[in-house]
């Protein structure tokens, strides 16, 4: 396995933390801020490839959630997942989906290597909440991802914020964990796996080192609910509306976003 691949394989308890992580606000936060982020970049790359019908790749979204979405916009979406026990959760969902959705998502246990079956195949990649876990050359799996956009793509980058992660041990006076972040960006996350946090400097950095051109915006994600641990089903649709058009708003903001407790980079191929 490549070193880019040592990703967690989400199974077990860790896969049961993750699902109660899915249907918490603090999830649905980052994946509506996120899409709201990314639907312009959808119509950018359709204008760009003068087709309503994109190829899309979904690194690392087993779970299928974000496929099903770019599904029923109509895009094809092909899912590539290290972990087999999320691929087989993206599956279940696929099959409750309607059968126009379900057809155009691919799922695809595998990590970054197999993408050098698929060659300058997709015009966007999304690539959220996965770069964290690749602890060892984290740019083989961002030049790997490169190599399989097609010229003029597009990646849309979400990853653990370093400023937000740093203020949150600062809050429980957990020193040494400070230290650690301060030191070499790891940390231990709420699923217990050893993970690396950034700031948007070393993300910039590395993309372009590792077959991209520009970084064409930055979003700060999760910055105002970060420490509301309640789930979502508690939160009734007013509340939600408003938690929503808060965070948009703060993710924008060039004084606020650095704080994002994720934060989420579009990025052009040449």
């Amino acid at each position: 396995m490549a070193a880019a691949d040592m990703s967690p394989t989400f199974s077990g308890t860790v896969s049961d933390q993750y699902a109660n992580h899915t249907e918490s606000l603090r999830y649905w936060v980052r994946q509506q801020v996120t899409r709201h982020h990314l639907l312009p970049v959808l119509q950018t790359c359709q204008e760009a490839q003068s087709t309503d019908k994109l190829q899309v790749l979904d690194f690392g979204g087993g779970n299928a959630q974000d496929a099903l979405w770019l599904a029923g916009l109509g895009h094809h979406v092909t899912v590539l997942d290290i972990s087999a026990h999320e691929i087989t959760k993206g599956k279940i969902a696929r099959a409750d989906a309607l059968a126009e959705v379900a057809r155009r998502v691919t799922l695809m246990h595998g990590g970054s290597k197999k993408l050098a079956n698929y060659p300058e195949r997709f015009d966007i990649a999304l690539s959220h909440g996965v770069l964290q876990y690749a602890l060892k050359e984290p740019e083989l799996q961002l030049s790997a991802i490169a190599r399989a956009l097609k010229r003029g793509g597009r990646l849309s980058l979400l990853t653990s914020g370093l400023s937000s992660t740093t203020a949150e041990k600062h809050l429980v006076h957990d020193q040494d964990a400070v230290h650690e972040l301060q030191t070499t960006g790891l940390y231990v996350n709420n699923l217990g796996i050893k993970v690396r946090a950034y700031d948007f400097e070393q993300l910039e950095d590395m993309v372009l080192q590792c077959g991209f051109s520009a970084v064409e915006a930055t979003f700060g994600v999760r910055i105002h609910s970060n420490q509301d641990s309640r789930n979502l089903a508690v939160v009734n649709m007013a509340e939600r509306r408003q938690i929503l058009e808060d965070e948009i708003a703060a993710s924008e903001n060039p004084d606020l976003k650095d704080i994002g407790s994720m934060l989420h980079l579009i990025v052009a191929k040449p």
